[in-house]
């Protein structure tokens, strides 16, 4: 190569060395993909991250890598070793010497750290507290800009001298501890030959110049507690500052250390750095653009200066450019320092292979936190290898805990995709995430099997995982499903595209607790990702058991008309499959929804001919639910003896299978026909331990049916105020359960309470609720309710034939389902 383009023996550091590799690329006109090609071509290992490494830091790179560089860039034998001498020369010079050292680089504006720079200025100024601040945090938050910047706000207040010094932690070879003290020595004066051999000499000689006078340390970019130990001052009239990348957790444990974790900006600021003074029409695309750039101030920067390079180019160009190609936009031609790319490559060099290997691997779950469980299984780790890994990622701050799982910045899994995409091929990916699937798939089922023993699993066989996990008991399985709910339902999602079998078996195994929990929206759009996969893989059985589930669904949201021709269409597949155990549920549930729509004749043909299906196959728990069902019917019927009945056979049924949900129905059910038999006192029993055993079975929808009734028993008492007080309650958790025939039902006994309180203009509000809402869901019963309280509301006005329009609308819809008027303003359900 022409000596004008690298004239090393003028080179006197390594920013000088790292420029003239830099001017050997751009004339050899390589991009540092096509060196990374060469060298392998040439039976060099030189990633693509490595070459961003040598060219994006001032530091000198590891032989082997300059080696497999220069011979990539085709420089000869000779040259290589004239450029290795060189290395070698300036890797070995010695370090500033002489006066009273200011070597804080220049400060920068800093914008959102208001309050950490107050906070670190009066720490700087003080006497109290610990001499050492480390501030830790992710690649490109501003952790050295800080730290530079609190120093030249307190520089003043340590005359003695200010030293800085880049520790290259994470810019290919860190600084050793030896040539470390012997840059500190030579600033505080101390002539070349003066300092010890030892580090361990130079360590003491320099803690004896420090506790001569007040001196400021910005030890930057520290790669670990060992580095950093033998620099720090004795004397408690110092102070130190290290930025790192990683926790520096084993400092903390021998020093006393002020630990500030900067996080990225909040938007507003983020704003700010992107435009002081935005105009009003640009701050929603602003405020985009922050988010893209993940609050990062190195981020922000480069997209400024994006902006202010092309002043005339729209900001929405930005925008989609970022949505595109996040991290090759947030990068400065020319200025490889300056780029996320080389920050994240950094930090990514530094780690072991199997903490890359996490890291990439965690791109392909689909939500924004990830467990060491689901963690170990896309790495193919023991559950102990992964919580290492994880623990060790976190204390790099590539990773930020969450109580039990870990969450990715936007950025650095931008960058781990990009690696995962270059070191895994598509065929290891879909092996990591159908293991990811199954592991998830076990973890469900064991947490049904605690959530609800009697759940119905899809037939065939399981999922065998090294580690299963094991859950205590109902309480601790819930909270497991409570915390990755919308997790779980992203990986159904994922399971759809590519994993069909894995969808419909995860759909299906959560929809108990989606019915508990009454999470309609995850219910609803799992089970429809679930249904195409069922179709697509021709699984008739799978087809019957989530249009099943999802008829169930529709029944809750008051879709009648479309859950009863999904339960008639179950009950055709089930009896040509000869499945009589899911045709009685479908039977029984198809009762359930006529029953809502208030076709109680019809509700009762299916009700009756669904106990004898769960009777001819053994299962007594389903038996006890239609039963329940049963008793509700003669309870709207006014047969308060024979509800009476059914609910007592059902309770006892329910006690002998060990079922809580059946139990707390019955015991409610039990409480409404004592009530309406006129014996309060039996009802407020019944219903108390109905609400206890739902609120121990974590049932929410039982809870609130629970409370309702307690509500209305307090205004047959004639407590009307206390009822009023108490349905206002029960208005909230019945709102909760996004039950609209729940909700219909609580906003007419609110209706009555308020009829009963002269509040003549409340109840006509909640009355007027209640109809629209019952409408909505083809609810009957509720509807008629409604309009015999609005017919009470237009009597006290005044407006008679009003109110007997109102009346015969109520007669009208009571006789449609069968029901004697007169027990209209008693039914709940």
């Amino acid at each position: 190569m022409p000596d004008r383009l690298h004239d090393l023996a003028a080179a006197s550091s390594a920013e000088d060395f790292v420029r003239l590799l830099n001017d050997l690329r751009n004339a050899c006109g390589l991009s540092y993909r096509s060196l990374s090609r060469r060298a392998r071509a040439r039976g060099h290992d030189l990633p693509t991250s490595t070459v961003w490494d040598i060219l994006a830091r001032p530091a000198l790179p590891r032989v082997d890598a300059l080696r497999a560089f220069l011979d990539a860039c085709d420089v000869d034998a000779a040259e290589i070793a004239n450029w290795l001498q060189v290395r070698g020369r300036l890797a070995s010079r010695p370090g500033p010497a002489g006066g009273a050292p200011r070597q804080l680089p220049p400060e920068v504006e800093l914008v959102g750290r208001g309050e950490v720079q107050r906070m670190l200025h009066s720490w700087l100024t003080g006497a109290a507290g610990p001499s050492i601040c480390a501030v830790v945090g992710v690649p490109g938050v501003g952790k050295s800009a800080l730290a530079v910047a609190a120093a030249h706000r307190a520089a003043d207040r340590f005359p003695a001298g200010q030293i800085f010094l880049d520790l290259r932690g994470h810019s290919g070879e860190p600084v050793a501890v030896a040539a470390a003290l012997d840059h500190c020595l030579r600033a505080l004066g101390v002539g070349g030959a003066d300092i010890p051999e030892s580090a361990a000499a130079r360590s003491a000689l320099l803690r004896t110049r420090l506790a001569a006078a007040p001196v400021l340390l910005v030890l930057d970019n520290a790669t670990s507690a060992e580095q950093v130990r033998p620099l720090l001052p004795g004397s408690a009239a110092c102070r130190t500052f290290v930025t790192s990348r990683n926790d520096l957790r084993g400092l903390a444990a021998t020093h006393d250390v002020r630990q500030v974790r900067l996080e990225p900006l909040a938007v507003d600021d983020a704003v700010r750095v992107l435009d002081a003074d935005p105009a009003e029409h640009d701050r929603a695309l602003l405020a985009e653009v922050a988010e893209l750039c993940g609050g990062l101030p190195l981020a922000l920067r480069i997209a400024h200066a994006h902006r202010r390079a092309h002043p005339d180019q729209p900001l929405r160009l930005l925008r989609d450019r970022l949505h595109t190609d996040r991290l090759g936009v947030l990068e400065v031609d020319g200025d490889p320092a300056t780029s996320v790319r080389a920050a994240l490559s950094l930090s990514w060099s530094a780690l072991v292979a199997e903490d890359q290997l996490l890291l990439r691997r965690m791109v392909l779950h689909p939500g924004p936190v990830i467990d060491v469980y689901a963690g170990a299984a896309l790495a193919g780790f023991a559950h102990g290898q992964a919580r290492r890994a994880f623990e060790r990622l976190a204390a790099g701050n590539l990773l930020r805990p969450e109580d039990d799982r870990y969450r990715l910045h936007d950025l650095i899994r931008q960058y781990a995709a990009e690696r995962l995409h270059e070191q895994d091929d598509a065929a290891r990916r879909e092996q990591a995430t159908g293991a990811l699937l199954d592991a998830v798939l076990a973890a469900v089922t064991a947490a049904m099997d605690r959530f609800d023993p009697h759940h119905r699993r899809l037939p065939g066989p399981g999922v065998a995982v090294p580690e299963p996990l094991v859950f205590a008991g109902p309480v601790d399985a819930t909270a497991w499903l409570d915390r990755r709910r919308a997790d779980l339902a992203e990986l159904v999602r994922l399971a759809g595209a590519r994993h069909p079998g894995h969808a419909v078996r995860l759909a299906y195994a959560m929809w108990r607790y989606h019915l508990r929990g009454r999470h309609l929206d995850d219910w609803l759009s799992t089970h429809e990702v679930a249904l195409a996969a069922a179709d697509r893989l021709g699984d008739r059985t799978a087809r019957a058991y989530l249009l099943g589930s999802l008829a169930s669904a529709y029944t809750h949201l008051g879709r009648s008309a479309e859950a009863i021709a999904y339960y008639e269409e179950v009950i055709v597949l089930t009896r040509a499959a000869g499945d009589v155990p899911l045709e009685a549920i479908a039977v029984s549930n198809l009762g359930s929804a006529l029953h809502r729509v208030g076709d109680l004749a019809g509700a009762r043909v299916r009700y009756r001919a669904a106990l004898g299906l769960f009777a001819a196959v053994g299962d007594h728990r389903n038996e006890a639910l239609v039963v329940s069902n049963l008793a509700e019917v003669s309870l709207l019927l006014r047969d308060h003896a024979e509800a009476g009945r059914g609910y007592a056979r059902a309770l006892a049924m329910a006690r002998a299978v060990g079922d809580p949900y059946a139990e707390s129905g019955a015991l409610i059910g039990l409480g409404v026909a004592a009530r309406e038999n006129g014996d309060l006192d039996e009802a407020e029993v019944h219903l108390r331990r109905g609400l206890a055993v739902a609120a121990a079975a974590g049932d929410r929808h039982d809870v609130a049916t629970a409370r309702l009734e307690l509500e209305v028993l307090t205004l047959r008492r004639g407590d009307v105020p206390a009822a009023r007080r108490g349905l206002a309650g029960a208005l909230v958790l019945a709102r909760a359960t996004a039950d609209p025939n729940l909700l219909a039902a609580a906003l007419n006994h609110a209706g009555d309470a308020a009829l009963a309180d002269g509040a003549d203009e409340a109840a006509e509000v909640s009355l007027r609720q209640a109809l629209e809402l019952a409408g909505d869901a083809a609810d009957v019963l509720q509807q008629a309710r409604a309009h015999q309280g609005l017919a009470e509301v237009l009597r006290r006005r005044g407006r008679p034939a009003a109110a007997a329009e109102q009346e015969h609308r109520a007669a009208a819809l009571f006789e449609r389902a069968g029901v004697p008027v007169a027990t209209g303003v008693a039914a709940t359900a």
